[in-house]
């Protein structure tokens, strides 16, 4: 991320065997800086999630890449969340599901895509989280089976739950405000 340069996202490959990084490869191209950036690769895909102003208020962006022998190039453009107050999106890949989970009043906020990006849910409000002291939690290391995620919503206390994917049963689903 550059933020001098409008707050671009570039990426860069390391090559184990050289030990070498390679030349930077920008993939946004907007003027408009973006904020809470989150990122993961599955599949020969770059997902990435983030902020931008809208109206004056904040958006989830979510912008998908086909990245084939070095070759970067963006096939979906979407935002994702009403103009509100969204804060620190983060991508979680868990049951076969492509998961946008950010923090917005307070709420966790959720949708998902169960064709990598295409098509998105409706966006849900976890029910759970009214009330709850949520943190970020961040992971390191190997999840167990074809979970991928580097940050999670979660609650504090003496039970730590995750938040914001997985059953939508305790939610409410909410109106989509853009075009």
């Amino acid at each position: 991320y550059n933020g001098e340069e409008y707050g671009q996202i570039y990426i860069k490959e390391y090559d184990f065997n050289r030990k070498k990084w390679s030349e930077r490869k920008q993939l946004t191209k907007s003027q408009q800086s973006r904020l809470y950036i989150d990122l993961i690769l599955k599949d020969n895909m770059v997902h990435i999630a983030y902020c931008q102003h809208m109206y004056g208020n904040l958006v989830v962006v979510y912008e998908r890449f086909l990245y084939d022998d070095g070759i970067v190039k963006r096939d979906i453009l979407r935002k994702l969340s009403n103009p509100e107050n969204p804060q620190h999106p983060t991508i979680i890949y868990y049951g076969g599901r492509l998961w946008i989970c950010w923090i917005e009043y307070e709420n966790v906020m959720s949708c998902y895509s169960q064709d990598m990006g295409s098509t998105w849910s409706p966006i849900y409000m976890w029910q759970k989280s009214k009330g709850m002291d949520i943190v970020r939690y961040e992971y390191h290391g190997k999840l167990p089976g074809d979970i991928i995620l580097d940050s999670s919503f979660g609650n504090i206390g003496q039970e730590i739950g995750l938040i914001g994917f997985g059953s939508t049963i305790d939610t409410i689903e909410i109106p989509s405000k853009l075009e």
